[in-house]
């Protein structure tokens, strides 16, 4: 199967294919895998999908979550794959870290995730642990390392990787990797969370959910 293949497979179920990357020991990825691929909603289709599920609908608690577990495990068992998930633990599987791993989620100033596509409305429902190498998509670019509003708010302070490293984020430009967080890198990152309270229309991470917002009205 290819990548392309895969995400279609994944729209099928609401899905979308927030990240990819061939993981080695130290991600802690269990068993035999030459491809790890997070999973998230695909909006806006998924929320009426959801909605209208039995576990929506039994009355039960962690319904998302509980439909996530029914629906990747029943997709992996199809492709020979084992589903993982961010929660349920122990074990507690590093989420963070794999989505910084695919190239496609970015620590941002504020200590969220920022994604290429979803922004900071990032979440995943589960991974899938593939046998196979898949081609993946190079990765993309930080959005924050560019962003007009930052450099606006900041004129004198280069934004750049070791301003950012300052405010308690790591490999925002190069390899990602598990960000370190103090209380007091928070509280300095809190700090720079008031770029996007002050220009919240340049912000790209902003303007690339806009169209979310657009499918709710």
């Amino acid at each position: 199967m290819s990548f392309d293949a895969l995400a279609g497979a994944a729209g099928d179920h609401c899905l979308s294919v927030l990240g990819a990357f061939h993981p080695d020991p130290r991600d802690n990825v269990p068993g035999e895998c030459g491809t790890l691929v997070l999973l998230g909603p695909d909006e806006p289709r998924f929320w009426p999908v959801f909605a209208a599920s039995p576990e929506a609908l039994d009355g039960q608690p962690d319904a998302m979550d509980r439909w996530s577990t029914r629906v990747l495990t029943d997709w992996a068992s199809a492709l020979g794959a084992t589903a993982l998930f961010p929660f349920g633990g122990p074990p507690h599987r590093p989420f963070y870290s794999w989505a910084l791993r695919s190239g496609r989620s970015h620590p941002s100033p504020v200590a969220f995730l920022v994604h290429d596509d979803a922004g900071l409305f990032v979440s995943f429902r589960g991974a899938l642990a593939l046998r196979e190498r898949l081609d993946l998509p190079p990765p993309s670019p930080a959005p924050c390392l560019d962003c007009p509003a930052l450099r606006h708010r900041l004129p004198r302070r280069r934004v750049d990787d070791r301003r950012l490293r300052r405010a308690g984020l790591q490999g925002i430009s190069g390899k990602p990797q598990r960000p370190r967080l103090s209380h007091q890198r928070l509280r300095r990152s809190a700090r720079l969370s008031s770029v996007t309270t002050v220009w919240p229309f340049a912000c790209t991470i902003r303007l690339s959910y806009a169209s979310f917002y657009r499918s709710l009205t």
